[in-house]
């Protein structure tokens, strides 16, 4: 578990809250961010700063080993977010 090690370090402290359901009892937890941070996470970050960045689809897959397009699709949902934000600013 590398990554938690290395957010303490950078000092990614804010607080995020987990909630777990145990049928229907529900559990709040509050943790410092670097707690929870995850390889998953790392790649989801990395693919979403190097669309918005300008990198072309097919390069950020070879990279990630995506092999279908329809997997990784699941990341684009912020991306879309920025593209709406240009939009709005080139376009009004």
């Amino acid at each position: 578990m590398i990554l938690p090690v290395l957010g303490e370090k950078a000092k990614i402290n804010e607080p995020v809250n987990i909630v777990h359901y145990c049928g229907t009892k529900r559990t709040d937890k509050t943790v410092p961010k670097y707690k929870v941070l995850t390889s998953h996470i790392a790649r989801k970050t990395f693919i979403t700063n190097a669309m918005i960045r300008g990198m072309s689809t097919e390069v950020i897959m070879d990279i990630t080993t995506h092999s279908s397009y329809k997997t990784f699709k699941r990341y684009f949902k912020i991306v879309d977010e920025h593209k709406k934000e240009q939009m709005n600013k080139v376009f009004g």
